[in-house]
């Protein structure tokens, strides 16, 4: 998927936080950026350690109808989508 098209952002997490919380906190904040509603995104994210043991995550979003365009798009080749790959990370 075209780098334009997917917004990517760092923030730290709390230290309390579970996995549904950092998925949750990682759902609001991309719905905040990119002024959409948290359910037509998808979503994508990492948790990393700094040397200094604070917890980070890395974000990676786009609209949904985008990856859903994709998936019609490879379906109509024959093709079944399994993962979505910005070009900056090949």
């Amino acid at each position: 998927m075209p780098d334009a098209h997917i917004e990517s952002f760092e923030w730290p997490c709390s230290h309390e936080w579970g996995p549904q919380d950092i998925e949750a906190e990682c759902r609001l904040e991309a719905s905040s950026r990119l002024q959409i509603p948290a359910l037509d995104l998808a979503l994508d994210y990492e948790v990393q350690r700094a040397p200094d043991g604070q917890l980070w995550v890395r974000v990676w979003t786009c609209r949904q109808t985008q990856l859903n365009a994709q998936t019609v798009q490879m379906h109509s080749l024959g093709l079944q989508l399994r993962v979505v790959t910005a070009y900056s990370h090949l």
